[in-house]
């Protein structure tokens, strides 16, 4: 009986401490200015990398959901399929929450970069124009070199939100529905 209370206990101070964290983690990545690769912030290494032990955070969170939503089952706590479909639906919001808020700072971190990058490209067109020299070939060309890597960057992607950024969004989604469909496979394999 204490061991039963024991290792709930202990996930449950886990999975606070984890969500405290990962959601602090996110908020306090805005604020900072990382070095992103300037041509295309979306794709810098650091992003993937951060973008990666984000994820870690929702997993974990589908994780404990999972692992909550079975040990109720097999309880028999939640033998109804409304309370089993509340436990489903409470966890998904934690993990909506995280995905959401990652996927923002992630951005804010690529938008900031792209701005920077912007902004420098503006500033060497500026100084190029207000030369008196805008009759040469080279400051012409200068210039339109400028404006095409000025055009460049700014058609890049302002989100770290890929392909493999919405599979593991589903994967961390389905987890706790597997799991209440495993606590209620009888039911579930009445329906057909």
């Amino acid at each position: 009986y204490t061991f039963g209370i024991i290792i709930p206990n202990m996930f449950g101070a886990a999975f606070l401490y984890q969500l405290s964290m990962g959601i602090l983690l996110p908020i306090m990545l805005r604020r900072y200015n990382l070095k992103l690769f300037a041509a295309d912030p979306a794709t810098s290494e650091l992003l993937s990398r951060l973008s990666g032990e984000l994820s870690f955070f929702v997993y974990f969170i589908s994780f404990y959901a999972t692992y909550i939503t079975l040990v109720n089952f097999a309880m028999g706590t939640s033998q109804s399929a409304g309370i089993g479909i509340t436990l489903v639906l409470f966890f998904w919001l934690p993990i909506i929450t995280m995905f959401a808020l990652n996927q923002t700072s992630l951005s804010s971190l690529v938008r900031r970069a792209k701005w920077k990058t912007l902004n420098e490209i503006q500033a060497k067109v500026e100084k190029l124009q207000g030369a008196e020299n805008l009759e040469a070939k080279e400051t012409m060309d200068a210039i339109n070199r400028l404006l095409d890597y000025h055009e460049r960057v700014n058609k890049t992607r302002i989100s770290a939100l890929d392909f493999r950024a919405y599979l593991n969004f589903i994967n961390s989604l389905l987890l706790p529905l597997i799991a209440f469909i495993l606590g209620n496979l009888d039911k579930v394999l009445s329906l057909f």
